[in-house]
């Protein structure tokens, strides 16, 4: 029997640098974290959680391991360079955004009778996606093999995208963009978005309606509290269907001050992948379908003549019971001395049915 207990406890960690031959890290944050609670019914809040490495999970509950999906990806994962050229994204950015992607042990339930390799899965034998081999699910050996996958997104503290960011641009019909930013510090931040080049035989403007002549509206500052998210539209028309049109996100200390050195900044690229396809939206004819009046011809019920059925009167012909005569049976007695004893006679008092 394996008796494991739990004396440590690992958490995922993370830390930055600019890229070079000799990297110089800056100071390592934590990434994962765990529920939090009242322990055991008191007042104290700590972690309900824990991540306990050596737990045997693997070869039928024999070895442990940690896991293999250890991994952190930048977001986007590739950019653009001054020609339009696509490449890795490891270029230094101001506020860049991370995703880190691992497992750990936080969810896996010692086994009810403390062995490790007797493990049932869950759910009913032979039912959908369970191992057709496995037996009935055993209460309390079923939790031990919940090594999960989890994952966190790192960023210095302002997100910025635009959740459709290609459409084919139009001379005449502007194209709307929704462009968001997302502050995700514990204090209120304010942010200039700049539309920071105009399209190709068109304009870009954060208003869709504009006076004759007057120039497009370029520049907006919008203040975002805490965890928080502003979203801006810009109205977009080109010559050039595939127009790229880049807006910056920079921080500012207040409505109409000078951009902060060093502060938050980020770009959202308008039709980022200028080789996409056109989309055409094909014009789809909805044919006029006559409608044929149909006509309910009135259905007549003919008169069912239920033809009269007359009882014949049957004569119950009177049948005589003929009178039957019961038989006397008599018996023959001896009369007295007057009759001679050789002598049988009748008598009607001696004789019944």
């Amino acid at each position: 029997m394996n008796t494991v207990r739990r004396r440590h406890t690992i958490d995922i960690r993370a830390a930055y640098a600019l890229k070079g031959d000799a990297p110089v890290f800056g100071p390592s944050q934590q990434v994962s974290s765990y529920l939090q609670g009242n322990l055991k019914g008191g007042t104290d809040v700590g972690p309900l959680q824990a991540n306990a490495p050596g737990l045997p999970l693997f070869k039928l509950g024999t070895v442990p391991f940690l896991g293999d999906y250890i991994d952190i990806a930048p977001s986007p994962a590739f950019v653009q360079n001054a020609r339009g050229v696509w490449g890795y994204n490891t270029t230094a950015q101001a506020s860049p955004v991370f995703h880190v992607v691992w497992t750990d042990n936080r969810d896996v339930q010692k086994p009810l009778d403390g062995d490790w390799t007797h493990y049932t899965p869950v759910g009913l034998p032979n039912s959908p996606g369970r191992d057709p081999g496995a037996g009935a699910c055993v209460a309390g050996q079923a939790g031990m093999r919940n090594q999960n996958i989890y994952s966190a997104r790192l960023t210095w503290g302002l997100v910025a995208g635009s959740p459709g960011n290609s459409k084919s641009l139009d001379q005449t019909m502007p194209r709307a963009f929704v462009v968001f930013a997302q502050n995700t510090t514990t204090t209120t931040k304010t942010f200039r978005f700049t539309i920071a080049s105009q399209p190709a035989g068109g304009i870009a403007s954060f208003t869709q309606s504009r006076v004759a002549g007057a120039a497009p509206l370029t520049s907006v500052d919008v203040s975002v509290a805490a965890k928080s998210m502003v979203t801006r539209t810009v109205f977009a028309t080109s010559s050039d269907a595939r127009a790229q049109v880049p807006v910056d996100i920079k921080e500012v200390a207040a409505p109409n001050s000078p951009v902060i050195a060093g502060g938050l900044a980020s770009r959202v690229i308008l039709n980022p992948e200028i080789s996409n396809p056109e989309i055409s939206n094909p014009e789809i004819s909805n044919p006029e379908i006559s409608n044929a009046e149909v006509y309910n011809p009135e259905i007549s019920n003919p008169e069912i003549s239920n033809p009269e059925i007359s009882n014949p009167e049957i004569s119950n012909p009177e049948i005589s019971n003929p009178e039957i005569s019961n038989i006397y049976y008599c018996w023959s007695m001896r009369l007295a001395a007057s009759i001679p004893a050789s002598t049988d006679v009748i008598s009607p008092s001696s004789c019944r049915s």
